[in-house]
């Protein structure tokens, strides 16, 4: 009995402890708050319209470049359908053919893809700055 009450009075002592240190006060840093006005998206006078202009300047810019691939693409295309009935010795030439094209294609794409990452950084990141500033 007199165990029981020692045990009991253990386990008291424990849930009043954590109990007094659950209540102890919290420290809150201070919650930095971002106000966007969404409404300015669509001034156009002020808006976005750096940010569309920057974007419309560099579809311009890279037009020439997609519009060649998609034609070796299509040269590709055109090379890889064999008509029936096609001598052994010109299917070995057009898949020569279409091995060459797409590895030229893998390197237009490639290099295309650098260029217009380092445009789209060279045009937008002022434009960026400017709005984290702001």
């Amino acid at each position: 009995m007199k165990f029981a009450k020692i045990v009991f009075l253990a386990v008291a002592m424990l849930a009043v402890s954590s109990v007094a240190r659950a209540q102890a006060p919290v420290q809150v840093s201070p919650a930095k708050v971002g106000v966007i006005n969404s409404e300015m998206f669509s001034n156009p006078t002020g808006g976005i319209t750096r940010l569309v202009a920057a974007l419309r300047t560099i579809e311009t810019e890279f037009k020439p470049r997609r519009d060649e691939i998609t034609g070796l693409v299509g040269r590709l295309n055109s090379l890889q359908q064999v008509p029936p009935n096609t001598p052994a010795a010109q299917m070995a030439t057009r898949r020569e053919q279409a091995e060459t094209l797409q590895i030229e294609i893998q390197r237009k794409q490639e290099d295309a893809r650098a260029a217009y990452t380092k445009r789209l950084a060279t045009l937008t990141n002022p434009i960026q700055l400017s709005v984290y500033r702001t």
